[in-house]
C-alpha cells in the first residue's frame, strides 16, 4: 500500500478518535443523548473497542435521566447477561420504566417475560396488558404476542387483563389530556394467530 494511503487512513482514524473523545466529553458533562450514543458505540464496537461494561455504565447514566430508549436497552443487557450477570427482575424494572413512557419494544418484552415467567414473574393478565398497549399502537409483533396468549387465558384472566389496559389508558389520558378536551380511546386491533415467540438467547 502506498505511503499516501497509509497517511489518509491514519488521519481518518485520528479524526474518528477525536469525534469519540468529544462524544465522551458531552456524555461526561451529563448530556443524556451523548450518554446513549456512547453506550451504543461501546456495545457495538463502533469506532472504539467493544466493552459491554462501559456500555452498561453509559446506559445507566442515560436511563437514570429518564431516557426510555436507554432504559429499554439496559433491560435487554440485563436480560441477556451482557456486561452484567443475567438478571430478569432488574431487566423487568428497566423495561417497565420505559414501557410506562410508551416504548413499544419495552412493552413487548415485558409481555413476553410475564408470559414466559421470566424471573418467576408469571402473570398472563399483566402480559396481556403490556402486549395490548403495544398492539393498540399498531405493532404487529405485539399482536402476535396477544395471539400466543389467548389460548392460555380463561375468561376471568382475560377480563383482568382488559381491566388493567383500561386503567392504564385512563391514567395515561389523565396525565396527557388538556382540561376540556375529550380523550379518544384507541381502536382494538385484530389478533393475528402465529406461533408463540421464543425467549431471547443469552450472549
Amino acid at each position: 500500500m502506498k505511503p499516501s494511503v497509509w497517511l489518509l487512513l491514519g488521519f481518518g482514524a485520528m479524526a474518528h478518535a477525536g469525534d469519540f473523545d468529544k462524544l465522551l466529553e458531552r456524555a461526561e458533562s451529563g448530556d443524556p443523548g451523548a450518554q446513549l450514543e456512547a453506550a451504543e458505540k461501546y456495545a457495538s464496537g463502533d469506532g472504539v473497542a467493544k466493552d459491554n461494561a462501559k456500555a452498561i455504565e453509559w446506559l445507566e447514566a442515560a436511563a437514570n435521566q429518564g431516557i426510555a430508549e436507554a432504559q429499554t436497552k439496559l433491560g435487554a443487557m440485563y436480560l441477556g447477561g451482557r456486561g452484567v450477570p443475567r438478571d430478569a427482575k432488574t431487566a423487568a424494572k428497566w423495561y417497565k420504566m420505559a414501557a410506562e413512557k410508551g416504548d413499544k419494544s419495552a412493552r413487548i418484552q415485558l409481555a413476553r417475560m410475564f408470559l414466559a415467567g421470566a424471573g418467576g414473574m408469571t402473570d398472563p393478565a399483566e402480559a396481556w396488558m403490556w402486549a395490548k398497549l403495544a398492539a393498540d399502537k399498531g405493532d404487529h409483533v405485539a399482536r402476535r404476542v396477544l395471539a400466543s396468549l389467548q389460548p392460555k387465558m380463561n375468561a376471568v384472566t382475560l377480563a383482568d387483563g382488559e381491566a388493567r389496559v383500561r386503567a392504564f389508558e385512563a391514567r395515561e389520558m389523565t396525565e396527557t389530556t388538556e382540561p376540556g378536551v375529550p380523550a379518544v380511546a384507541p381502536a382494538v386491533p385484530e389478533v393475528e394467530p402465529v406461533p408463540e415467540p421464543t425467549a431471547e438467547p443469552q450472549d
